[in-house]
């Protein structure tokens, strides 16, 4: 699944996945509307379910149209973000990025 990390004016960075045949550019266009948020980093990301770690997730990859690759702390940055959309959706109704992910998750399985 393709990828990208957002900052935001304050510094706050934040995944955003893509799951349909778009290219990182696409992806990133809608984000450089915003003078308040840059692209950092972009690439692809497969999550693992382990029986030892639980969901780990891997990042690996370019983005040829942006000219970025993952950076060592996207993983862990997927990573949280994941676990508190799950736990989040365990409280209130499911979220659609949760969904995302599960649904990801099966295919690859």
């Amino acid at each position: 699944m393709k990828y990208l990390i957002i900052r935001d004016q304050h510094g706050q960075e934040f995944p955003v996945f893509c799951l349909a045949p778009k290219t990182h550019e696409q992806m990133a266009a809608a984000w450089r509307r915003d003078e308040t948020c840059r692209v950092v980093s972009a690439g692809f990301c497969e999550f693992i379910q382990t029986a030892m770690h639980g969901m780990c997730v891997r990042t690996f990859g370019f983005s040829s149209s942006l000219q970025l690759y993952p950076r060592p702390q996207d993983a862990r940055l997927i990573a949280a973000f994941y676990k508190v959309t799950v736990e989040m959706g365990e409280k209130s109704e499911p979220s659609p990025v949760a969904h995302a992910v599960d649904v990801a998750l099966h295919r690859t399985t």
